[in-house]
């Protein structure tokens, strides 16, 4: 066993977790919007709300991954997952758009007194969707950040910090 994984042989199965816990939301979605409709707005905005309720997810996903690339100094892996992160924030954005531009197509259509209902579940999605937006973006620059340090030394064992509780480290 390496060095690093000695006594944590526990965290390599981070990998697999943070797998499941985003491919189950993604195949429910797809089955549930499957065939793909752009041309129907009814369809982008019932998708793009149930996207933004089930996002929760894969950010979860996200952060365990991230979490078990720190602990286990995988550098690369954790800038590849930053990278992702990015990516993922930006996509949440343009999905953000669409979404808002579908909700004021299909606000006309809707009967006056269901409106206020829809309002809700509209203001929901946004407000979710910003949230999930700023949280990305927030765990891939930390994670960025991160990726750039060496977590571990070579023997797999936590570097010398140099500040410890405000005060530099004293040696000898």
């Amino acid at each position: 066993m390496s060095a690093p994984l000695r006594g944590r042989w526990w965290i390599a199965g981070l990998y697999p977790l943070a797998l499941l816990i985003v491919a189950v939301p993604v195949l429910r979605t797809l089955e549930a919007h499957w065939p793909v409709q752009f041309h129907f707005a009814n369809w982008r905005f019932e998708t793009f709300r149930h996207f933004f309720q089930l996002i929760a997810a894969p950010m979860l996903a996200l952060l365990v991954a991230m979490v078990a690339s720190h602990l286990l100094g995988h550098r690369l892996t954790l800038r590849l997952l930053s990278v992702f992160g990015w990516l993922l924030a930006f996509a949440m954005a343009v999905a953000l758009g669409d979404g808002g531009l579908t909700f004021f197509q299909q606000r006309g259509t809707v009967d006056a007194a269901a409106r206020a209902q829809f309002d809700w579940a509209g203001g929901g999605a946004l407000a979710l969707g910003l949230v999930a937006v700023y949280a990305a973006s927030k765990m891939a620059r930390a994670a960025w950040r991160l990726s750039g340090r060496r977590a571990l030394d070579r023997r797999g064992a936590p570097r010398e910090v140099g500040l410890v509780v405000g005060e530099p480290l004293r040696r000898g």
